[in-house]
């Protein structure tokens, strides 16, 4: 199902139906008792089919076992999740490391393939498998799946900026214990 369907299937309007960003639609505009066209800020949607669709930040999980999970419950398995998924990549570039350092190419070029295996796995584990599955395989142990506020599908464009952006604060966090 594409996600043209999947709006259609969830009550909500084709992408060819909303005007698209820097269209302009007739409804932003009312003509004054000069004549002229003055700008109408258009009314907010309350239904949630309707509404902006979210950024990349507004991702969360959401355990499918238990819908209504909220507060400490939710953050302890997220970060339970979050640890399975780095010890899976850890454990992907560990064995990267010692094949490459098997194979007489020493120890720092093992360490470069090492940390570069790292990157790879996380981006592919973190885009395009959880865009293919809606969850990471952390995740999945503990019933979580990406949701998306508004039913709306996650997209590709959205992981990529969601892991891009965790990567940054990561290199950020380690840049500010070194002086």
């Amino acid at each position: 199902m594409n996600e043209q369907q999947h709006r259609v299937a969830m009550g909500g309007t084709t992408r060819s139906d909303t005007p698209r960003r820097g269209m302009i639609s007739d409804e932003q505009f009312v003509r004054g008792t000069d004549g002229r066209l003055h700008y109408a800020a258009p009314a907010t949607p309350s239904d949630p089919a309707t509404a902006p669709r979210p950024g990349a930040m507004d991702l969360f999980a959401r355990s499918r076992w238990f819908p209504a999970l909220e507060g400490w419950a939710r953050a302890l398995l997220v970060t339970l999740a979050f640890s399975i998924d780095t010890a899976l990549h850890a454990a992907v570039a560990t064995g990267v490391w010692f094949a490459a350092y098997e194979h007489s190419i020493g120890p720092q070029p093992a360490i470069v393939c090492a940390v570069l295996a790292w990157a790879v796995v996380s981006f592919v584990h973190r885009t395009f498998f959880q865009r293919l599955t809606y969850t990471t395989i952390g995740k999945a142990v503990f019933g979580l799946r990406l949701h998306n506020p508004g039913d709306y599908p996650i997209t590709l464009w959205q992981l990529i900026k969601f892991w891009c952006c965790a990567v940054f604060m990561c290199l950020a966090n380690v840049a500010d214990m070194f002086p």
